[in-house]
């Protein structure tokens, strides 16, 4: 569409309440070539406007003020807009609450003498992935005191030799430095941010110990990410003193020791654990986390699964899991744990790779009827299989390959499972003939039955009716 023709399309259809524009093409034209059109184009309304991944320069910050209700701006991945930025550019902009400058050059924002307050409704601040040619971290993070209602700075992908410039930033909520290499003096950096809410240093090459202290104060956080880095030893005590933590995540380090005696079993705010891939000892009746009431997730794959040594009764856990993960891990335990009869409100359920043995647990099945992904394969479950006989219109995905599982495949599979998109059976000792039931799967395109000791021909109806199949074995 020629700028001419788009301005035209846009005063013909009400350009006034333009909310959205994120053809950048019509935009870059708009920006260099109709000047003439601006003073019956003003666009008073747009809000949210994107330019990303253009040739603009610092110079596009001065044409802005045509835009009086613009609230979130996307110049990133401008490779000219480089250097020090004059903040004062943007003072027109008195609604701005959002500026992304992600892949970019800045290394400064400077603002004159005398002007104080400059865009003091900028509250979110992107800074992801800056030129290392081009921008000084350190000065950056220096100046960012120019936005006094900055709650929010993603400073991902960068390095950041000095972090302690970050204890400026007083009014920060969210904090998100992910694949940012850096020391642990972070920690006592952000242990003055007594608004912080969200931190997360994914990914920033961190490594050794989680210090004891400088940061443990911070009570208002609600999420801790620490994921991908090389942490090692166990959980510092000073970590049950963040009572209002929501999230943790603490997957791919090397931690270690017990949960159930950790600073975890102190956080009773927790709705989702995160702590697959570590070191960790896991008790599996997970008796240590029965208060924590508000507890929806639990993602602890690839760690250590042992048994308690106490003879008390099993509580009855106040939560109601939505997703639990604990494939894979170290150790045996010969049993479903009991928790698992108290949970009715299950999603996800990955249990594979445990040597679990008992009869197939057919109840898994009755009780949680929002399941969506049942993943119990490389275990030792024996017994007929059953499925329930209400449906699961929220099940797509069953996996329960590899155990000792035997008996026919019952007839109801298609009024158990109507939405049954991926069927994973093998290696087990199923035996009989396919029941026909199977062609009424019309939404299956994986089914793998291999070796079994199946017989009889295929239903018919599998060719004819499942047109979504791709793979069978």
């Amino acid at each position: 569409m020629a700028i001419r023709e788009a301005l035209s399309w846009l005063q013909d259809h009400s350009y006034h309440n333009v909310q959205i524009l994120s053809d950048c093409a019509v935009l870059v034209a708009n920006f260099r070539d109709a000047s003439s059109y601006r003073s019956y184009l003003g666009l008073p309304n747009l809000k949210i406007l994107h330019l990303r991944d253009n040739s603009f320069n610092n110079s596009i910050f001065s044409s802005l003020k045509q835009f009086p209700s613009l609230r979130f701006l996307d110049l990133s991945a401008n490779d000219a807009i480089k250097g020090s930025l004059q903040v004062n550019e943007l003072l027109a902009l008195t609604k701005l609450e959002e500026l992304d400058l992600s892949e970019t050059g800045v290394d400064n924002f400077i603002t004159t003498k005398g002007i104080v307050n400059v865009s003091s409704h900028l509250q979110v601040l992107h800074l992801d992935g800056l030129d290392k040619s081009t921008s000084n971290y350190s000065k950056l993070l220096q100046s960012l005191t120019v936005f006094p209602s900055l709650n929010t700075l993603y400073f991902q992908h960068n390095v950041i030799a000095e972090t302690h410039y970050l204890k400026n930033l007083s009014k920060l909520e969210n904090l998100i430095l992910d694949g940012s290499p850096h020391d642990k003096n972070v920690f006592s950096s952000i242990g003055g941010l007594k608004y912080l809410k969200v931190i997360s240093l994914s990914g920033c090459g961190l490594s050794g110990s989680l210090p004891n202290k400088g940061w443990c104060e911070l009570k208002n956080l609600q999420e801790f990410r620490l994921s991908n880095n090389e942490f090692n030893g166990v959980l510092p005590p000073c970590l049950g003193n963040l009572t209002s933590l929501r999230l943790i995540d603490l997957s791919s380090n090397q931690f270690s020791g017990n949960i159930a005696t950790s600073a975890l079993s102190r956080l009773t705010s927790l709705e989702a654990l995160t702590i697959p891939n570590n070191h960790f000892q896991i008790p599996i009746s997970f008796d240590s986390f029965s208060n924590h009431s508000n507890l929806k997730s639990i993602f602890a794959a690839n760690n250590e699964v042992i048994l308690e040594t106490s003879f008390k009764n099993p509580t009855t856990p106040s939560y109601k899991l939505e997703f639990l993960s604990l494939s894979n891990c170290v150790g045996q335990y010969p049993r479903l744990p009991s928790f698992l009869l108290h949970q009715n409100e299950l999603r996800i359920i990955d249990l594979s790779s445990n040597n679990v043995g008992g009869d197939f647990p057919a109840w898994l099945l009755e009780n949680n009827t929002k399941l969506e992904g049942f993943y119990l394969g490389g275990n030792a479950f024996k017994g007929n299989l059953k499925f329930p006989q209400k449906p699961n219109f929220h099940l797509t995905t069953v996996n329960i390959s590899e155990n000792n599982i035997c008996g026919q495949i019952p007839e109801n599979i298609n009024v158990a499972f109507p939405n049954m998109e991926a069927l994973t059976m093998s290696w087990n000792n199923l035996v009989g003939s396919l029941p026909s039931s199977f062609g009424d799967l019309n939404s299956l395109r994986y089914l793998d039955l291999s070796n079994n000791n199946l017989t009889g021909e295929l239903p018919q109806k599998l060719a004819t009716n499942c047109h979504s199949l791709i793979y069978t074995f």
